[in-house]
């Protein structure tokens, strides 16, 4: 598998897909990000493939083999944002089946999808036997994609909705969030496809309920796993780059670290 399989995928990903620009403001930018996950990814490589936290787990590898040993019916959902590029949009089906074999009956998947593939992305996800149950929207307020080869300004992102089995409706569940924060590349350190937090945060609400047990099989540079962290959810989530999972790794750590000052800070308040 290349690394466009991971979800953490090289700088180009949604321009090649779109015709478009990709997301830099210069060439130099983009050759720091990609000196300094090769850096992180060979830190990676000399230590552990899986870590934990209290409220976490992260494993290298493909999704379809790390995540293997899950029990079936044992996810309350997932949230992902898998590559759509044309090396990644075939990982739909299988994203599908493993949805289909991990959600607890009536659950759902809230998948990020790209708009070029979107019919070729929904027709897999149902192949891998998913039910289709709705389409949600990221409003970008900040740069948009020009997607030259269709004369579109690009400035919504999908997120699909697919349960396990007939869909059983917990709460009403909100469609449309705005994603505040995309305004250049300078708000995406971490990876050049790096999703804003807001609104993975807003999905992790739908789709679950504090304590419930969130999955992402593309960690990306680790939002999903921020996001669900900060929303009182337990999180479990591989990538098959270990930069990636090392990025994740350093983030999680860094918010517990920045959780147990403030509740060390309100302790020494109530004194």
């Amino acid at each position: 598998m290349t690394r466009a399989d991971s979800g953490c995928t090289t700088p180009g990903r949604l321009a090649r897909e779109a015709g478009g620009r990709a997301p830099f403001s210069s060439l130099g930018e983009e050759r720091a990000r990609v000196v300094t996950m090769d850096r992180i990814r060979a830190e990676a490589a000399e230590g552990p493939s899986e870590h934990s936290g209290d409220a976490w787990e992260l494993r290298t590898g493909d999704f379809r083999e790390a995540l293997a040993d899950l029990a079936d019916q044992s996810v309350d959902a997932i949230v992902t944002d898998p590559p759509y590029d044309n090396d990644g949009v075939p990982l739909y089906e299988p994203l599908g089946a493993f949805c289909l074999r991990v959600l607890k009956p009536g659950r759902l998947a809230a998948v990020y999808a790209g708009h070029l593939h979107l019919d070729e992305e929904i027709e897999l996800l149902a192949k891998g036997g998913l039910t289709y149950m709705w389409h949600g929207v990221n409003v970008l307020p900040g740069l948009h994609t020009k997607v030259h080869v269709r004369k579109v300004n690009g400035r919504h992102r999908s997120v699909l909705l697919y349960s396990a089995g007939p869909y059983e409706p917990r709460r009403w569940v909100h469609d449309l969030v705005f994603a505040e924060g995309r305004g250049g590349p300078d708000e995406r350190p971490l990876h050049p496809w790096q999703q804003a937090e807001a609104p993975v945060r807003h999905w992790i609400r739908q789709v679950s309920e504090p304590g419930e047990l969130i999955i992402d099989p593309f960690l990306g540079s680790g939002t999903t796993a921020v996001a669900a962290v900060l929303e009182g959810r337990r999180f479990l989530g591989c990538d098959i780059d270990p930069g990636c999972v090392e990025t994740t790794r350093r983030r999680l750590e860094q918010l517990e670290e920045g959780q147990l000052v403030v509740a060390a800070l309100a302790g020494g308040e109530g004194e």
